[in-house]
């Protein structure tokens, strides 16, 4: 009796054992694609928000100081074109292919 106990415990904690580590090992992966994904727009803010001789320095500064705020105001009002007209065109574009679809 004492001998098929054991051997039923033994079993059920590999089974929790083995649980257990299948739990570490998703949410490890699951870290570790969540930095894979968020590390590029984390990346692409910071650069957004450095001056022009902060953004090709060596080793690379991840929080910018000053934070340029202007850099935003420049994407938007460099081209001849407002910037409202490529928006009326994205919008109608996926418009399109929502109806369309």
């Amino acid at each position: 009796m004492m001998g098929s106990l054991s051997r039923h415990r033994s079993r059920f904690q590999s089974k929790s054992l083995m649980i257990r580590l299948q739990h570490i090992a998703t949410h490890f992966l699951l870290i570790v694609g969540a930095f894979l994904v968020l590390f590029p727009l984390f990346w692409m803010l910071s650069t957004s928000l450095k001056p022009p001789t902060q953004v090709k320095t060596f080793p690379p500064v991840w929080i910018p100081k000053p934070i340029v705020w202007e850099n935003y105001v420049r994407a938007v009002t460099i081209f001849p074109i407002p910037f409202y007209v490529f928006v009326a065109n994205s919008t109608y574009i996926s418009l399109l292919n929502v109806v369309g679809t």
